[in-house]
């Protein structure tokens, strides 16, 4: 057995791990290299829809269903009934997969909603929503809002 000294452990551990690191890996680890053509399954397989194109967000919409800016200070001054969302970063995130994924509304080309398994904001009365609808005006700019039956 070889004797150590406790000022010389961490030398030792330091030298034998670089030699294990600058050791060439095992065979067993070397990557499977990869096919030159795919396999004729992948070939059959249909094309997958391409997903919406992003929407740029328009920013002075979306602010007015965003707590604390002074977009939504204006509407309660206004008595304006407001969804409002969580926060400014969530607000935009939900918004975006909203357009992307959500469902058109019939009758309303403009309208997209989606419906969350989580709160996505706060009604005007004080309850919890899990959906949100988006818009798009006529330059193509959406914003959103949360909307849906309140949850207790």
């Amino acid at each position: 057995m070889i004797a150590v000294r406790p000022r010389s452990l961490p030398r030792l551990l330091l030298v034998a791990w670089l030699a294990i690191a600058s050791s060439a890996p095992p065979s067993w680890a070397s990557p499977k290299p990869t096919p030159t053509r795919p396999p004729a399954a992948a070939a059959r397989e249909p094309a997958k829809a391409a997903p919406r194109e992003a929407a740029p967000i328009n920013r002075q919409q979306q602010a007015g269903h965003v707590a604390g800016t002074p977009q939504h200070l204006n509407r309660i001054k206004q008595g304006i009934p407001t969804s409002t969302f969580f926060g400014e970063r969530s607000g935009a995130m939900l918004t975006r997969k909203t357009w992307e994924t959500g469902t058109p509304v019939p009758g309303r080309p403009q309208l997209r909603e989606r419906m969350y398994p989580h709160t996505t904001g706060i009604s005007p009365n004080g309850g919890f929503q899990r959906g949100v609808r988006v818009s798009v005006n006529k330059k193509g700019e959406i914003h959103g809002h949360p909307f849906g039956q309140e949850v207790k």
